[in-house]
C-alpha cells in the first residue's frame, strides 16, 4: 500500500492549523519557535496538520493520540506507529506531500516551473551518463527534475547507515526507472510539481488524496 496525501499551504493560518498547534509535542513546539519566517511557520503547521490527519484517517486514532518527536534534518519520528509503518514528507513552494507505506520509502517534490542553470547543477548530483542525456535533451527541465526527484526520494528511502555512504551520483535514475531492480519508482506531475516516490517493494495499491487547509481560514498571528 502506498498512500499519498497533498495539500497547499494557505496564505493565512486556518482554524485547522490553530487546532494542530495545540497538539504539537514539546520538540515540535521548540521547532516552531525557532522558525522566524511567517510563511515557513505556516508551512510547518500545515505539514504537521497534514501528517496527523492522514495518520488518523489511515489508523483510526484521534488526532491527539499521536506521539511526534522532531529529528534533525528529516521528517519527525512518530513513536506510536502500529507495526512496520514507514513515512516520508516533502514540500516545495507552498505544496506539501506526505506518504504512508508498509515498506521503506521516500518521496520528493520539486517545482517543475522553476528555472535554473540545469547544466551546472547537474554536475552536483548526476552521473556521467545522466549528464550526457541531459545535454542530449537540451538541458531540459523535464529530465532534470525527474532525475532529481527520483534520486532524492531514493536517498530518503535508505537507512541512515546507507545514507552515510551514498551520494546522489551513486543513485542511478535509469536503474530506478527499471522496475525489475531493487527499488520501485512512481513519478508524476501534480499541480505543477514534479513528484517521485521510491519504495522497496512495488505497491499493490496507490491512492492520491488532497487535504484542504483553506476551510474556515482566518488571519491569526502565531506566537
Amino acid at each position: 500500500m502506498l498512500q499519498l496525501w497533498f495539500t497547499r499551504v494557505p496564505t493565512s493560518i486556518t482554524d485547522t492549523e490553530i487546532s494542530a498547534k495545540a497538539l504539537l509535542s514539546p520538540s515540535e513546539c521548540d521547532k516552531l519557535a525557532s522558525i522566524r519566517s511567517p510563511s515557513r511557520r505556516r508551512e510547518y503547521l500545515a505539514s504537521r496538520t497534514l501528517m496527523r490527519h492522514a495518520l488518523s484517517q489511515q489508523f483510526k486514532l484521534a488526532l491527539d493520540d499521536w506521539s511526534f518527536m522532531e529529528t534533525p534534518n528529516s521528517a519527525p519520528r512518530v513513536n506510536n506507529l502500529p507495526g512496520k509503518v514507514y513515512l516520508s514528507l516533502s514540500h516545495s513552494c507552498g505544496f506539501i506531500g506526505f506518504a504512508i507505506s508498509f515498506c521503506p520509502l521516500g518521496i520528493d517534490l520539486e517545482n517543475g516551473a522553476r528555472r535554473r542553470d540545469f547544466a551546472a547543477l547537474a554536475e552536483q548530483f548526476m552521473n556521467p551518463d545522466e549528464i550526457t542525456r541531459l545535454h542530449h535533451e537540451g538541458a531540459s527541465s523535464d529530465y532534470f527534475y525527474r532525475a532529481w526527484c527520483a534520486k532524492e526520494a531514493c536517498y530518503k528511502a535508505l537507512s541512515p547507515r546507507q545514507q552515510a555512504k551514498t551520494g546522489l551520483r551513486q543513485i542511478s535514475y535509469a536503474d530506478l526507472s527499471d522496475h525489475s531492480r531493487a527499488w520501485h519508482l512512481t513519478e508524476t506531475s501534480i499541480e505543477g510539481q514534479q513528484f517521485a516516490a521510491v519504495l522497496k517493494e512495488k505497491p499493490l495499491q496507490t491512492s492520491y488524496r488532497h487535504f484542504c487547509l483553506n476551510q474556515a481560514a482566518e488571519l491569526v498571528t502565531v506566537q
